[in-house]
């Protein structure tokens, strides 16, 4: 499975169980308190992205001009 694909399901699957969690609550579902479920868990979850994504750019061949390719990116 791609990365995207693995980050997206589980933003849809975290937006999903804040929608049913309020609906447990109160039995109806209204946007100002769906949102404000929602939007920490989806701003955890586009921070622990850029974590990883940092994390993977990190290493010791990512400068090195014989193999990587950002040299030539650069140019």
């Amino acid at each position: 499975m791609v990365n995207h694909s693995v980050v997206m399901a589980l933003s849809n699957l975290s937006i999903l169980l804040c929608m049913a969690a309020q609906l447990v609550k109160r039995r109806e579902v209204e946007a100002p308190d769906l949102y404000s479920g929602m939007a920490p868990v989806l701003r955890a979850n586009l921070v622990l992205l850029y974590i990883y994504a940092t994390v993977c750019k990190v290493n010791e061949g990512f400068l090195d001009p014989e193999l990587s390719c950002a040299a030539t990116m650069l140019e």
